[in-house]
This record gives structure tokens, C-alpha cells and sequence, in this order.
């Protein structure tokens, strides 16, 4: 791994490299063609087409060495070699402009002088082109600039050491500014390197966890297909018991004790019909199949038919079940009156399953933006935080001393929550220990116009 890294690093840094090589042949044949035409009356002729030939000659190099990079598929094996010669075409061609401070500078002084600067220009250049590999741009500048130094302090022409002087301090500016480049651009391209890993690695957990999330998916299909034809399969003869023990539970002629079997036969049967249809409805839920109707209803009788379901119940247990619906609160709505039915049935059953005495309230008032809210409240047993965290996990109770008083799944309030959820709606509790608990939700409803 870290050769790898290593190896794409240096990859990064000589694409940098050859990336910059036309613009510096450009520059550099600009200034052949430059100081040739110059100087053609100044300069020694043949010395001056000789130092053209070979610049010219070593530019081409250079070309032929681009040409082949562009073709290349740049591998562990090649990248050093590829490297080499960079580095060694380069500094000749260091040497090579250099090399005019000894064979075609002119004695005067102005052509001098414009020359320097068109020596000067390129190694500025050279900063930027050769900034990730800043001991060949160190060499490079030597090459380049040094024989100028030696020339003009060896000079006895006035003003020459002042030149010298000056060359050498712009030197080590130069040199100082390339550094800082150097850094910025080698830090610019580990970090590019780092973001392409990055963005690779993230490619590849996003492709792991689709192919899980697919497989999640097929599980649970496959899950909900089984539930769905176990249900039916198990609903159908459980149907059949509850229809006859309710038929038997009517004839007047049984004794006492037989009817007492019976009830409890159709007892145990509806609650096993409840738990049937729980867990199915838990099941659509978890693989995102159970869709919301969209119909016109009246939220009114909906609740008042729910309350109706306990009042037996409430009586028998001496509790009060009171409803606050306002007259400013519409009673026809846009939505899925059976799952609201569901909610409250559900949340309606947990008060009254919890509470021994005193009373339940059912609060409905109109919320902001098309939302209705809705309160169940409580005189039972209360609840401390760490029950209330535990709440809408499905299969799970507040505590086990709880599940083996009252009974239950454990997934009503799991369902209630899912169902609340898909009406773009929240739920909460408030409660405290001993005092009682209050169950609050809102869900968007439209009112019908």
C-alpha cells in the first residue's frame, strides 16, 4: 500500500512536469530565436549558430521524450526512467543556455543586459515548471545563472561586481520562492491524491452497501411474502374458531362452565388474530410496502368509533374516558382513516392496559401547516426516561416486570410510530413516574373544501 502511494505520488508529480514542458518550449525557443537574430552583429557567427543548433537539437530531445511520455502508460518499472531523462535533458538544456554567458555575450553592455533578462525570465519560469521537484530546479538555476555570476564578477567593466551581486541576491530570492511553491504544489498534490482515495474508497462502500441494501431488500420481500401466505394460511382456520365459539358462546343451553371455556377459546383466539395482523402490518412496514389511502373521511366519528371499542372495557375498570374535540376543528379530512384508526387504537389500548383507576383523556386540536395534533393522557403507572427510550423498538417493553403484568408484543407502538412517520407526522411522550403519561402525535391531514 505505501509503495502504491509512493508510486501515485510520484506519478502526479511527473505528469506536473510534463504538463508544463510546451509552454517551456515556447519560452525557450522564443529566446533562441530571440538572441540569435539580436546578436547575429555582435556575437561571434559561428559560435552563435553553433549554441542555436544544440538548443534547438536538445529542445528536440526534449519533444521526443514528450511524444513518448503522451504514449505511455506510466507502470512502476517506467516512471524512474521517464524521470531520468527528464532530469538530464533539462539540466542540458541548463547548460546549454548557460553556456551563452561564455560563447555568444556580446561587449556591450545593453545586450548584454537583455540577454541576462531573457536568462533570467527563463528561470523564473523554471519555478513554476520545475516547482514539485525543487533540487532539480536548484541545479537548473546553477546551470543557468551561474556562469553570468563568474563572467561579470571576472568583468572589468565598471558596474559588473554591482550586477554580480545583484544576480547572486536574485538567486537565492528565486530560490527562497520556489521552495514555498514547491511545498504549496506538492501539498496540493498529495492532497488531490488523498481525495481521488477517498473518493475511490467511498465509491466502493457506496457499490458494498447498494449490493447489501438489494440484498436487505430481497430478504425482506421475501420475508413479507412468507409472513403474508403464513397469515392467510393461519387467519383462516383462526377465523373459523372465533366465528363458532362466538355461535357457541350465544346457545343458552351450555352450562356455566363450558361457557366460561368458550369465552376464553374466543378470547385467546382474537388475540391471536391481533398478533397475526401486528406482525404482518410490522413486516409491510420494515420492507416499505404498505401504502396510505387517500380519501375523503369524517376524523370525528373515526375517533368517537374507537372510543366505543373500550367503553366496555373502561367501565369494567372503573375508568373515565373523555373526548375534547373543538368545534373550530374540521371534521372532514383528506387521508388514511383506517391506520389513524390503528394509531389510536393502539395508543388508546396502552392507556387503558396501564391505568387502574382515574381517567383517559383524548385531546384534538389544529396544528401549523395542514397538521392535526393529537394527546392521549393518562392517570396510569408513568414512565421514567430510560422506559420512554425503549418505547418504539419493536418487540420491546418498557421493562420485563412490565411485559409479564400487563402482556403485549411490544410492537404496537413500533407500528404507530412507522405509520406516523409515513403521514409526514411525529410523536413524543411526556410522563412521570407514577403519575401518568401522555402520548402526543401530529400528522398532516388536508380538510376537505
Amino acid at each position: 500500500m505505501q509503495n502504491n502511494t509512493s508510486f501515485r505520488i510520484k506519478e502526479q508529480q511527473i505528469s506536473y512536469l510534463f504538463a508544463a514542458l510546451p509552454s517551456a518550449f515556447i519560452s525557450i525557443l522564443s529566446v533562441i530565436l530571440i538572441a540569435l537574430f539580436m546578436l547575429q552583429e555582435y556575437a561571434e557567427t559561428t559560435l552563435l549558430y553553433i549554441w542555436t543548433a544544440t538548443n534547438i537539437f536538445i529542445l528536440g530531445l526534449r519533444f521526443l521524450l514528450f511524444l513518448a511520455y503522451k504514449r505511455a502508460a506510466l507502470t512502476p518499472n517506467n516512471i524512474n526512467l521517464f524521470y531520468l531523462l527528464f532530469t538530464v535533458l533539462t539540466l542540458m538544456t541548463a547548460l546549454s543556455l548557460g553556456s551563452s554567458a561564455l560563447y555568444i555575450l556580446p561587449k556591450e553592455i545593453f545586450y548584454q543586459v537583455s540577454l541576462l533578462f531573457m536568462i533570467v525570465a527563463l528561470s523564473a519560469g523554471a519555478s513554476i515548471s520545475l516547482a514539485p521537484k525543487i533540487k532539480l530546479f536548484y541545479i537548473y538555476v546553477l546551470f543557468i545563472l551561474s556562469p553570468y555570476v563568474f563572467i561579470f564578477l571576472l568583468s572589468d567593466e565598471n558596474g559588473s561586481d554591482i550586477l554580480a551581486l545583484m544576480l547572486m541576491l536574485y538567486m537565492g530570492i528565486l530560490a527562497q520562492s520556489a521552495k514555498k511553491t514547491s511545498q504549496s504544489i506538492n501539498q496540493n498534490i498529495e492532497l488531490a491524491y488523498n481525495n481521488e482515495q477517498l473518493i475511490l474508497q467511498l465509491q466502493k462502500e457506496t457499490k458494498i452497501a447498494n449490493e447489501q441494501k438489494e440484498k436487505a431488500q430481497e430478504h425482506a420481500k421475501a420475508k413479507s411474502k412468507f409472513l403474508a401466505n403464513m397469515s392467510h394460511e393461519l387467519r383462516t382456520p383462526l377465523n373459523a374458531i372465533i366465528g363458532f365459539s362466538q355461535i357457541l358462546a350465544r346457545s343458552e343451553t351450555l352450562p356455566k362452565k363450558e361457557q366460561s371455556f368458550i369465552k376464553k377459546i374466543n378470547l385467546s383466539g382474537e388475540h391471536l388474530l391481533k398478533l397475526i395482523n401486528s406482525v404482518l402490518d410490522f413486516s409491510k412496514l420494515e420492507a416499505g410496502q404498505l401504502e396510505l389511502e387517500h380519501e375523503k373521511f369524517d376524523l370525528y366519528s373515526v375517533v368517537h368509533n374507537v372510543l366505543a371499542q373500550f367503553s366496555s372495557q373502561a367501565t369494567k375498570k372503573k375508568v373515565t374516558i373523555r373526548l375534547e374535540y373543538p368545534d373550530s376543528l374540521p371534521h372532514i379530512f383528506i387521508g388514511d382513516s383506517l391506520r389513524i384508526s390503528q394509531v389510536l387504537t393502539n395508543l388508546i389500548a396502552n392507556a387503558l392496559k396501564f391505568t387502574e383507576q382515574g381517567e383517559i383523556s383524548v385531546l384534538l386540536r389544529e396544528s401549523e401547516n395542514e397538521r392535526i395534533h393529537f394527546e392521549i393522557q393518562d392517570s396510569g403507572i408513568g414512565l421514567t426516561q430510560e422506559e420512554i427510550s425503549k418505547l418504539f423498538q419493536a418487540f420491546s417493553q418498557s421493562n420485563t416486570n412490565t411485559a409479564k403484568l400487563y402482556g403485549g408484543t411490544g410492537l404496537g407502538l413500533a407500528i404507530s410510530k412507522e405509520i406516523i412517520t409515513k403521514m409526514n407526522g411525529t410523536i413524543w411522550i411526556e410522563s412521570q413516574k407514577g403519575i401518568g403519561s401522555n402520548f402526543i402525535f401530529e400528522i398532516q391531514l388536508k380538510e376537505e373544501v
